[in-house]
């Protein structure tokens, strides 16, 4: 059974992904992220099954030219069994 987090726990833990995705710094971003976790993009035709899956995606993304040039966070909220996270980025392709 997974320790409960509180909802600073939460908050604190999605500002820190939302900090590590603006700088584009792949190791705290990925490692914020369990290797089984489910990813959904609007931008990609199916779900992205694992945090390797993702990788990959990213790792497509950037060699096509994207890149996060700011991040903001438009609605976090401490949902502890969806991890849903909502951001603003602006992204340059």
């Amino acid at each position: 059974m997974s320790p409960q987090l509180t909802p600073e726990e939460v908050m604190s833990a999605a500002e820190r992904i939302v900090a590590a995705y603006s700088a584009m710094d792949e190791d705290a971003y990925f490692g914020s992220f369990d290797p089984q976790a489910t990813f959904l993009f609007h931008a990609t035709p199916e779900r992205l099954n694992s945090r390797d899956d993702y990788e990959e995606q990213w790792r497509t993304w950037v060699s096509e030219g994207w890149k996060v040039i700011g991040c903001q966070a438009a609605q976090l909220r401490s949902d502890q069994k969806t991890g849903r996270e909502e951001e603003a980025t602006n992204p340059v392709h």
